[in-house]
């Protein structure tokens, strides 16, 4: 069974946002007032047209937006990861998923080689008309209340898992994580933020659980630690699996608050997002490769 991965481009894998990265190409490097007001929440695409269309106005050729493009940093690590990547398609696929456009990451990922790690790209498409100004598209247009008009990820990757299916590519399914498991979020992002308020949200469960029935605790995938002020309960409460947050090159950041069960005793939940290194070493062992 293959392992597939799942990348976002912006800030993942690169350190920066490239959409506002271009503006880089202007000689003031900085886009009219008129035009930062236009934006309007959900509809970044069709403002990104029109800095493009702008950029074009400035006189700035194809060739000298590409090459500030191809200066965009990459994330810590990320290159040696998408490498290794590309050093072993027979086991690992890898897609992108992105509210950027085609033209911005292929770009990126040829200047630095890395084409050949990622199988299938999917963002907004883009090309120079004849006047030599970039145009942008919507990627799809889809039903989703919670995400921008123009793309959908969570039907996007629905799609392509049910076309590799039907051609015979599956991957392993989402399943409770432990503490040799890892996750990938960078320290301030979307989704170690969703983490913490996952983790959070089940604590109050098991807080009921534990008032209720303290068996029922042990069938808990989602936090660390629990310490109570009753020693009588720690060594049942830390039987526990841990969820561990993967969080490259930052020092552990620990979140935690006070609770009370319903009789009033008081209870101290630790969350901690444990810095767990991921060395290159470390790789074949995560992706289940022989060497």
């Amino acid at each position: 069974m293959k392992t597939l991965m799942v990348f976002d481009f912006d800030h993942t894998v690169v350190d920066d946002n490239s959409d506002t990265w271009v503006i880089r190409c202007l000689p003031s490097q900085t886009l009219p007032d008129v035009l930062k007001n236009s934006y309007k929440k959900g509809h970044w695409t069709e403002f990104m047209g029109r800095v493009m269309n702008y950029i074009g106005d400035q006189e700035v050729s194809p060739d000298s937006v590409r090459s500030v493009m191809e200066t965009i940093p990459f994330t810590d690590g990320m290159r040696d990861l998408l490498t290794f990547i590309s050093e072993n398609k027979s086991t690992i696929d890898c897609i992108v998923v992105s509210d950027a456009n085609t033209m911005f990451i292929d770009w990126i990922l040829h200047a630095a080689g890395l084409q050949a790690a990622v199988d299938q790209v999917f963002t907004n498409p883009a090309k120079f008309n004849d006047l030599g100004y970039m145009e942008v598209q919507c990627y799809h247009s889809h039903d989703c209340e919670r995400c921008p008009v123009n793309l959908c990820k969570k039907k996007v990757l629905e799609l392509y898992l049910s076309e590799q299916s039907d051609q015979g590519v599956e991957y392993g399914q989402i399943g409770p994580v432990k503490m040799q498991s890892y996750s990938f979020p960078r320290l301030t992002a979307t989704l170690l933020n969703a983490l913490i308020l996952v983790v959070f949200a089940h604590l109050k469960l098991i807080m009921k659980c534990m008032h209720w029935a303290k068996q029922a605790i042990n069938q808990s995938r989602c936090v660390s630690r629990v310490i109570t002020n009753e020693e009588d309960n720690e060594s049942e409460v830390q039987k526990h699996s841990a969820l561990t947050a993967h969080v490259h090159g930052t020092p552990p950041v620990t979140f935690s608050r006070r609770l009370r069960t319903k009789t009033g005793k008081r209870i101290r939940p630790c969350y901690a997002a444990k810095t767990q290194y991921c060395h290159h070493a470390d790789w074949d062992r995560y992706f289940g490769i022989s060497s």
